[in-house]
């Protein structure tokens, strides 16, 4: 068995970037911590965030990473730590975020009661935008009554089926492709965790009983609009709430958390527990992933780019910022060779800028304007023929 060691994670918190990164958010403090797969004895990176993270999912892909903070949504660029969007529609504390699987976008499930479906192309091109209007979800379902308590997001992509489960002791099924509610199976205690199946073929409920209970979506009892749920033969064995659950690849082992400080694992046709590992504390997070190559191997490659401290500010702000500072009047061109050797070459365009800045404001006349233009144009020539000279060497 491997261990990472760190403080305790907070629900829904866990996430693995490609096979490089392990994340996870401390669950009594604002921070984030960061484990290289290949390095198990030490936290690699520490994150401060702007408060006690209480959501947290990676898109497929490895480049983005969205985190809740109270109500608030984090939308970041892991490869230069921008933040690039923050997201406020929801008005209590998010407690689940999930992505679909072609990372395309990814659903939020709040305290409010509310499940809220965002494209991530729109949230993170916000900046791009003069309008002035903020980001919308695609789709905003209010049909519980409860605050979430999970949500997974099936396979297919934009066709893809979202399971939403809360305290209402009810499991919702959208359709994501038209936003359209399928379902709603109704359990007799809270459900506090669910999963489906690649196939959507089965589902599996854990409730605040400590029971886990399997649904037939094909049933044709469970095709109606609203349904009491089979609670027949549940998975027993838990004494305490279900936290978490995760179905393994093949369907045939099931995963569950619990607060007994117990991890078990299930034979799903059998509904038998095969094993249980012990925890010291609440589990919170369970997830089957295929095994990355560099947990096994030490000698493996090491994470081709360094994983950047997430910023606390928006790019725009910054950008802004960059744009009031005039102090910075020097252009620095970078070119890197077949021989990994930098070469830096810098003009000084001070004087010019303060040359063109002087002119612009003595500008009353056609006369002077036509001289301005004629400098600007010598300017833009000297710039040109510094490159081909000194850069390209032409």
């Amino acid at each position: 068995m491997t261990s990472y060691k760190g403080s305790s994670a907070e629900p829904h918190t866990v996430c693995l970037v490609r096979d490089d990164y392990i994340l996870n958010a401390v669950s009594n403090k604002p921070l984030i911590n960061v484990w290289s797969v290949q390095r198990k004895d030490q936290t690699q990176l520490r994150i401060v965030c702007p408060g006690k993270v209480t959501a947290m999912c990676v898109s497929p892909d490895g480049l983005y990473c969205v985190a809740a903070v109270a109500e608030k949504i984090h939308v970041w660029q892991l490869s230069t730590g921008n933040l690039l969007a923050v997201l406020s529609k929801h008005y209590l504390a998010v407690r689940c975020l999930k992505f679909t699987d072609d990372g395309s976008h990814f659903v939020s499930g709040a305290d409010d009661n509310s499940v809220f479906v965002w494209p991530l192309a729109r949230v993170t091109a916000r900046r791009l935008d003069s309008s002035g209007c903020r980001p919308e979800p695609r789709f905003s379902w209010s049909d519980h009554v409860l605050p979430i308590t999970d949500i997974h997001v099936g396979c297919g992509g934009t066709r893809a089926h979202v399971t939403t489960a809360s305290r209402d002791k009810t499991v919702k099924i959208w359709d994501l492709g038209s936003g359209l509610l399928l379902c709603t199976l109704t359990f007799s205690a809270e459900v506090t965790a669910v999963v489906t199946d690649a196939a959507d073929y089965k589902l599996f409920a854990g409730t605040s009983t400590g029971k886990i209970f399997e649904v037939n979506l094909f049933d044709e009892a469970v095709c109606r609009s609203a349904v009491s749920a089979g609670e027949h033969i549940p998975f027993t064995g838990h004494t305490g709430a279900v936290t978490c659950l995760s179905l393994s690849l093949d369907g045939a082992t099931l995963a569950s958390g619990s607060h007994d400080t117990t991890v078990r694992l299930w034979s799903v046709h059998s509904r038998q527990s095969i094993k249980t590992l012990h925890h010291t504390d609440s589990v919170t997070n369970v997830l089957f992933t295929l095994t990355p190559a560099a947990m096994l191997d030490v000698d493996a490659p090491r994470p081709s780019l360094p994983f950047c401290q997430l910023k606390r500010h928006l790019v725009a702000d910054e950008e802004n910022a960059e744009k009031r500072d005039e102090a910075q009047n020097v252009i620095n061109v970078r070119l890197r060779g077949h021989q990994h050797s930098q070469h830096i070459w810098s003009k000084d365009c001070s004087e010019d800028i303060v040359q063109l800045q002087s002119s612009a404001l003595a500008a009353n006349n056609s006369d002077t304007i036509a001289q301005n233009l004629e400098l600007a144009k010598r300017k833009n020539k000297e710039l040109y023929l510094f490159a081909v000279n000194k850069i390209l060497k032409v």
